[in-house]
């Protein structure tokens, strides 16, 4: 389906190659670059133009099988299908994203249970909400993060990916050289996917080896040019790291609110540049990042959302912590004690959803989460069936609602009423109840 042409040129010792990758039949150009090198180094010319080849079709294969993917029931896919269709949804970067990738690859595993790139697609998702999207599930998203990666790479040592996922959920756990040697692997096995390579430079990012970041970053944009704002905030974020703050600023201002601290980096850029206007504008978009994505819409204290950057950010080193919130402090910016956040920085002591509290008794829909409140305490959760069950007791109080009908059927005269087993025992003292007719009851 694809097809490589090109030219050469020599003179004087230098070598040029102009070479275009194009789809057939239309003679569309899927990717044209020109390349300058000595003459003495064709070799590793041509090993950098059979990566790049090699990393573009795997991309435009991927998107052809996705757009294939697509028109077909759910019930037709393959494991490899899902598993695009899954990651599809996570690139949307929303908890309901999450939640039907799960599914995705939950039934990738139905077709194959051995599938590890099923369970790097589940790794993800978790990681999703782990690291930015669903604070209140940190216990349980963390682990989930790490066993289904773990899962993965068990089953299939030679799977780049997998490697790539684990090594950035070991950075997360603080597990560094976990993290270095999962990351090594990945680019041993595949160092021309760019999915794999984007995984790999936030691994490097986040253990202070910020010009291989940048590189990987690169790479993976330009094998990859679908890619997501997100990878211009990686490029941008490594080059803050290097204190190149005005290439900085400029990537970060591609990459947008793609992640919630890039406005607060691009502040400190602002802040370098001799512009505190500005730097007060970009972290006032940083604290409406977190207060919409992190405290669901709670007024944070002063210092919580700088303090929950550098706690949640897991650098290796204490230095790169401090580069940024020291930045803001000295400008004026920001309130805070970079030192006692630091010291505490093996545990979070801001948990948003924790302490996120909504006034009265209520079980709602907020979005894409759920906010239940009672007697002062609040949580916000991820959306499941049962949750529409329960909204819908709550609302009928004191009325018999049948089981069937919370199932989405409704019940019929032919339907038995006596669906309990005599076996079962009955339910302790507090139980949630249903009697012997099939109903339940609040």
């Amino acid at each position: 389906q694809f097809v490589l042409k090109g030219s050469v040129r020599w003179g004087d010792g230098q070598i040029r190659l102009s070479l275009a990758l194009l789809r057939l039949p239309e003679q569309e150009i899927v990717w044209a670059e020109q390349i300058d090198a000595p003459q003495e180094n064709v070799f590793s010319v041509q090993d950098q133009i059979v990566g790049t080849v090699a990393g573009r079709l795997a991309i435009q294969v991927d998107e052809a099988k996705l757009r294939a993917a697509r028109g077909r029931k759910p019930e037709d896919l393959q494991a490899y299908d899902c598993w695009l269709r899954g990651m599809a949804c996570l690139k949307r970067g929303t908890l309901e994203g999450d939640q039907e990738a799960r599914e995705f690859f939950q039934q990738a595993l139905r077709i194959d249970p051995a599938y590890p790139r099923a369970y790097s697609g589940l790794s993800l998702s978790h990681f999703n909400e782990w690291s930015c999207q669903a604070w209140h599930l940190w216990e349980e998203s963390g682990p989930s993060a790490f066993d289904y990666a773990s899962k993965a790479v068990e089953l299939d040592d030679t799977d780049a990916m997998a490697h790539s996922v684990l090594g950035r959920v070991c950075r997360f756990r603080r597990q560094h050289r976990q993290a270095d040697h999962h990351a090594a692997r990945a680019l041993a096995l595949n160092p021309s996917d760019a999915h794999v390579l984007i995984q790999v430079a936030v691994t490097k990012l986040f253990g202070c080896q910020f010009e291989e970041s940048l590189q990987l970053a690169h790479k993976a944009g330009d094998l990859n040019p679908l890619h997501g704002p997100w990878y211009a905030g990686i490029m941008g974020w490594s080059l803050f790291m290097l204190r190149r703050y005005a290439e900085a600023r400029q990537h970060l201002s591609m990459a947008g609110e793609a992640i919630v601290e890039l406005p607060a980096y691009r502040a400190a850029c602002a802040v370098v540049a001799g512009e505190p206007d500005q730097a007060r504008l970009e972290y006032e978009t940083f604290l409406g990042e977190y207060r919409n994505k992190i405290a669901f819409g709670r007024q944070p204290d002063p210092e919580e959302p700088l303090s929950w950057a550098v706690q949640v950010e897991p650098f290796r080193s204490l230095e790169a912590s401090r580069l940024m919130p020291d930045i803001l402090r000295d400008g004026g910016i920001a309130e805070i004690d970079v030192e006692r956040v630091l010291k505490s920085r093996s545990h979070l002591s801001v948990r948003p959803a924790e302490i996120y509290q909504p006034e009265g008794n209520a079980f709602v829909r907020a979005g894409e989460l759920w906010s239940l409140s009672y007697r002062g305490k609040g949580a916000l959760l991820v959306e499941v069936k049962g949750f529409h069950d329960i909204a819908r007791l709550l609302s009928q109080p004191g009325e018999s609602v049948h089981c069937l009908e919370l199932s989405g059927a409704a019940p019929s005269a032919d339907t038995p009423q006596d669906v309990l087993s005599a076996r079962v025992s009955p339910p302790s003292r507090g139980a949630a109840t249903g009697d012997r007719t099939g109903r339940s009851r609040q």
